[in-house]
């Protein structure tokens, strides 16, 4: 089955997975993954992934390899992306929005790219979430994970957090 429709038939609007694949974004591969990382597999090895390009403003920064098994699990290719969903992180930082945060880069799929995923829970990562400053409320998936990234965050001016359904928020 093609990434396309694989993804359409996860739940992924088909408009977005259009949208994905017409900008080179999407693909599958088969892969080798230790410590978070992925490489090509050699022939004969490997586990089929969907591989997802992460973009910082338009520019291809990481692949991410995510598994049809297992929505929690995936790995990126380089390390060089912590955010999935950029373009959303910097317009709630600008305009002082809620920015939707899901957990797993198929949630954020399936939401069609409606804000944010976290993909590499690195120091830059918790950074650039504490920069969003008090005027943004980052909305988790759930009241847990939003317990969870309230403690990670509880040092001063930072975004509120609040729970919420896996639904879309208004743009």
């Amino acid at each position: 089955m093609s990434a396309w429709r694989a993804l359409v038939a996860a739940g992924v609007p088909w408009q977005f997975v259009s949208a994905l694949y017409v900008s080179g974004n999407l693909g599958r591969a088969l892969v080798t993954e230790s410590n978070g990382r992925w490489t090509p597999a050699q022939r004969g090895e490997g586990a089929p992934r969907l591989i997802l390009g992460v973009r910082e403003r338009g520019v291809l920064v990481d692949l991410v390899a995510l598994s049809s098994g297992n929505v929690d699990h995936w790995s990126l290719r380089l390390g060089g992306a912590a955010i999935l969903g950029l373009d959303h992180f910097w317009a709630a930082q600008l305009h002082g929005r809620a920015l939707r945060l899901f957990g797993a880069p198929m949630d954020w799929l399936r939401n069609g790219g409606a804000g944010i995923c976290v993909l590499d829970w690195t120091a830059e990562a918790y950074a650039m979430l504490r920069g969003l400053g008090s005027e943004v409320t980052l909305i988790a998936d759930n009241a847990d994970a939003a317990e969870a990234l309230r403690e990670e965050l509880k040092f001063g001016g930072l975004p509120k957090v609040a729970a919420g359904d896996v639904g879309r928020l208004a743009a």
